[in-house]
């Protein structure tokens, strides 16, 4: 009986956090704005290095950055005649720096990463190196032959009118996996503005909300965040540090690096006038711009002829629009954020206890286990008995569904539901984990009747 009255309440618990968590009728509120915390530190507390406003921003924003590679492969043809130039396929590849606008795999980019003109001059020069070696033009004339390809030549049709290919990959800051596979969904119209959308199949993924135009007024500063162009630099935005390690260590798949610039024209389009660098270094194209609040502000057009001109906002919430995404922020980017600022105001049980709810929805989520221990380590050194606060049940249920399909919670449900009926039937002193030794029913002189269809239905 005990075991059995255990079931029926775990099922009634189930049944009942699940319809807690439906959603409502109405519209899904805003998450509360997270603000840096001005409270004082506790007495002999140790606190992490503070940081600025915009490495809380890059911070903010790391795990839903991406660098997304094109590679395109096919035949040099001449451009007038179809006809082709070489005998042998070239392939070349690009990349560029995206970030995640909805929870359903949607990610930014700009349309000219996806275009065979960023490839071009690799691709073609695969030709003149191939002339090169087979000593049917000399190096003086290699340069101009260059040239005279890249005005005349493209990546066409191979012999049997196949399409050149081109494939897109991602790879992201938020997990230590290979690269994901990605479709185009839609790209801008050229004289719109270099805006594309692409998708991976992934779900529950990191996004960065997009910024108010009153938010980019003239002086505001803004941060870029970038990935440099050579794939061995180790850089990185802002992370907590172990004091016991000898030399910083790449945090994750791609590195990151970011810079501050004020807006210095934002009529008709953003202008921002970049800060002097530190340490010059060659970054990728579709450098993503934030807002202090890591807000989407736009994405680097590097035709700009100065300064940084921004791919607007309203090219890329029309993109939004028309492919219809959600770009609600989800429970993981909230749990984050609230993590991140946890942590940095020195309350590393309520830190350690959001990036806990990070891990349980995405478990691999590099920057979290990195905040994690970085908290953990902290508490420890300070001592302190306190135990990391737990949610009650419902928001634990809440926060493991967030971003999940309601038709899991039915499921749920109804399992709960079907647990409780099957137990609530079963017969008094039946044990079920002891069929051997249950009670006999006895017939008229004391034999026993047999366990059948009749009995089950009691």
């Amino acid at each position: 009986m005990r075991v059995d009255r255990a079931v029926r309440g775990w099922a009634v618990v189930l049944a009942v956090l699940c319809g807690a968590t439906a959603p409502a009728p109405a519209a899904v509120a805003a998450p509360p704005p997270v603000a840096s915390s001005t409270q004082p530190p506790e007495p002999g507390q140790q606190l992490p290095e503070p940081i600025s406003d915009a490495e809380r921003a890059a911070t903010l924003a790391e795990p839903a950055i991406v660098v997304i590679e094109v590679q395109w492969e096919g035949y040099v043809h001449d451009r007038d005649t179809g006809q082709i130039v070489d005998s042998e396929p070239v392939s070349a590849s690009v990349r560029c720096t995206g970030a995640g606008v909805g929870q359903k795999g949607y990610l930014v980019t700009t349309r000219s990463c996806l275009e065979q003109s960023a490839v071009a001059e690799q691709a073609l020069q695969q030709i003149v190196d191939r002339r090169l070696a087979a000593g049917t033009i000399t190096p003086s004339e290699a340069p101009d032959v260059l040239a005279d390809l890249l005005l005349t030549a493209t990546i066409g049709t191979d012999p049997h009118g196949e399409a050149p290919e081109r494939s897109v990959y991602v790879h992201r800051a938020v997990t230590d996996d290979e690269p994901m596979p990605a479709s185009v969904v839609m790209v801008a119209d050229w004289a719109d503005g270099d805006a594309a959308l692409i998708k991976i199949a992934r779900s529950n993924q990191p996004v960065l909300p997009l910024a108010a135009e009153a938010d980019l007024a003239i002086g505001t500063e803004l941060v870029t965040v970038e990935s440099p162009a050579d794939p061995e630099a180790v850089l990185g935005v802002a992370a907590p540090a172990d004091p016991a390690a000898d030399a910083p260590e790449a945090r994750g798949p791609i590195q990151l690096q970011f810079r501050t610039g004020t807006v210095r024209d934002d009529s008709p389009e953003i202008v921002v006038e970049p800060a002097e660098p530190t340490e010059p270094v060659e970054m990728l194209p579709a450098g993503v711009v934030l807002t202090h609040e890591a807000a989407i502000a736009g994405l680097v057009d590097w035709s700009g002829p100065t300064g940084d001109r921004l791919v607007g906002l309203d090219v890329i919430r029309d993109l939004l629009t028309a492919a219809k995404v959600d770009t609600e922020l989800g429970q993981v980017d909230r749990d984050y954020r609230a993590g991140v600022d946890a942590y940095y105001e020195g309350r590393y049980g309520d830190a350690i206890a959001r990036f806990d709810a990070v891990l349980a929805i995405i478990p691999a989520h590099v920057q979290a286990h990195h905040y994690r221990e970085a908290a953990q380590r902290l508490r420890d050194a300070q001592g302190s008995d306190e135990p990391t606060p737990t949610e009650g049940v419902v928001e634990r249920v809440e926060s493991w569904l967030g971003g999940r399909s309601w038709s899991l919670v039915g499921l749920v449900v109804l399992a709960a539901i079907g647990v409780f009926v099957l137990h609530w039937r079963r017969p008094p002193g039946e044990d079920p984990a002891n069929p051997v030794g249950r009670a006999e029913t006895r017939g008229p002189g004391g034999s026993s009747l047999p366990d059948g269809p009749a009995r089950d239905r009691q």
